[in-house]
């Protein structure tokens, strides 16, 4: 039996619904979505509430990293604070608002820049 992938992301091979896997494709594709995941989850804040990855990458470097070089990881606004997990990710306490989720992320900006010389753009939309 063949498995049929709208998608296919292997090189050099078709892709589309021509592109037919066997079963040992498949389950090599699933093993590798799951150590995806596996590392995903243990980069990640999950269980919290939380508003995603919050910046951009600039150029030549991670905004993650640029945080924890400016010392934030930790940095609270009212009841929202930067992850220790991924300084990308912002965390909402349950008494989090908009208002401390907004002011955090101006102060990483301005931290960031002060003592790393990047300027980091945000990666959601604020309105």
């Amino acid at each position: 039996m063949k498995y049929l992938l709208m998608m296919n992301d292997r090189p050099g091979e078709g892709s589309g619904p021509e592109a037919a896997w066997t079963p040992e494709d498949m389950q090599a594709s699933w093993k590798h979505m799951q150590q995806i995941w596996i590392l995903k989850r243990a980069s990640q804040p999950a269980g919290d509430l939380g508003a995603g990855c919050i910046f951009k990458n600039p150029a030549g470097a991670t905004a993650s990293s640029l945080i924890e070089e400016a010392r934030m990881t930790g940095a609270r606004a009212g009841d929202a604070e930067i992850s220790p997990r991924n300084a990308n990710f912002i965390v909402a306490g349950p008494r989090a608002n908009a208002r401390d989720v907004i002011e955090l992320i101006e102060l990483v900006r301005r931290q960031v820049a002060e003592k790393t010389g990047f300027e980091l753009e945000p990666a959601i939309e604020i309105w």
